[in-house]
């Protein structure tokens, strides 16, 4: 095996693995889908061997799962999870905001408002999928500032499934994105005011405002199904 195919070969999994995960979060692939590694390795020009590890991957992190007799189905997400999901977010994303307060300087300050800019031409181009990527960039690079390696190590290992929800929550509520912009303003206003307290609650707002929004568009109200309830 040459050293080019080799390097290919090993770029392969990857390939696969990244393919139908941002399918699957944008929900290209929705939950239920029966994933067939054939076709998935024709659409990718791959043998079904990197798919298949691919798929494998996606299913110790939760987004796929086996089905018995027939390979691997998208993996949905439980409202319990979803649930869970939001309070694990309201713990550490408040964490992540506050401690980096700390370490905020002008330059980190224009850089998320560059981001938030971004994110309200792309809302406004109607980039849907580019204004979610942008939106959780912002929530990313703040939580990268705080400089606190595990809770940034944390926090990507949720990524993937805050996306999703996201994807989910716009795609059943179109105004969700308006609503995520102005949270994310406001959260960028309470970094400059320099105010911890301020900035808590901007954070919690924006969650609150998720879980709200996931609960309208399920005909749902948070008195009849709150969160400590499930």
């Amino acid at each position: 095996m040459t050293a080019s195919t080799e390097s290919s070969s090993q770029k392969s999994p990857e390939k696969a693995y990244a393919y139908i995960k941002e399918k699957i979060i944008d929900l290209e692939l929705a939950p239920g889908r029966k994933l067939r590694s054939q076709v998935l390795a024709e659409e990718l020009a791959l043998s079904r061997t990197p798919v298949r590890e691919a798929l494998g991957r996606l299913e110790q992190e939760g987004l796929v799962r086996r089905d018995a007799g027939w390979g691997y189905v998208v993996r949905g997400m439980t409202f319990k999870e979803i649930f869970e999901l939001f309070k694990i977010r309201e713990s550490l994303e408040v964490l992540a905001a506050t401690e980096a307060l700390t370490f905020i300087d002008p330059e980190k300050l224009k850089n998320l408002k560059a981001i938030l800019e971004k994110s309200a031409k792309a809302l406004k181009a109607d980039k849907r999928v580019q204004f979610r990527l942008l939106s959780r960039e912002f929530h990313m690079t703040l939580a990268s500032y705080s400089n606190n390696d595990l809770l940034n190590e944390i926090l990507v290992s949720i990524n993937d499934r805050v996306r999703l929800v996201a994807a989910m929550q716009l795609d059943l509520r179109t105004e969700r994105a308006d609503e995520i912009l102005n949270d994310n303003r406001a959260i960028l206003n309470a970094l400059e005011s320099g105010n911890a307290e301020a900035v808590r609650l901007a954070i919690l707002h924006h969650i609150g405002n998720a879980r709200s929004s996931l609960l309208k568009s399920a005909g749902m109200s948070p008195s009849t199904f709150a969160p400590t309830s499930l």
